[in-house]
This record gives C-alpha cells, structure tokens and sequence, in this order.
C-alpha cells in the first residue's frame, strides 16, 4: 500500500512492480482527496464536512484493501520533498 502526499502524482504500478521484482502495489493518491474536499466544500467554515469527506474516502479504500487482500500488506508513505 503506498499512501501519495505528491501533488499531481499517482503512483505506476507496472513501474513500482518492475523496480520491485513483480511485487504488486495498491496506491492511494490522499492529496486527491484532500483537493477534491477543499473543491466541494470551499469556505473556511466548511472545515469538518472536508475532514468528514476525505476520512471517508480513506475509509472507503482500506475497506477496499480488507476484501481484496488478507491484510499483510506493508504502508508506505510517498511524502514531497520538503517533508521527506
């Protein structure tokens, strides 16, 4: 699982799986979700409709991984550069 904080990026699961020996990867784009949020409810008193919007997108897609996988599966984290 790799959780993308890169702003216009998505992770490339053929190239993630030719750089990591076959190994398949599910990625989540949470700057997505986040600019999707601040799209649909843009005033300053909107802050917890944002935070209830992306907590259940991320809900969504762990609840996604749960049916699709047995739940071993690593987390990582693709963090911009000022962050990482």
């Amino acid at each position: 699982m790799v959780v993308n904080l890169v702003s216009g990026t998505t992770l490339s699961s053929n190239r993630f799986a030719a750089d990591h020996d076959g190994a398949q990867a599910f990625g989540y784009d949470l700057w997505r979700s986040r600019q999707l949020a601040q799209m649909l409810f843009p005033l300053p008193s909107h802050q917890v409709d944002r935070e209830r919007f992306v907590h259940a997108r991320v809900m969504l897609t762990i609840a996604t991984l749960m049916a699709l996988t047995d739940g071993s599966l690593s987390l990582l984290l693709r963090l911009p550069s000022d962050l990482a």
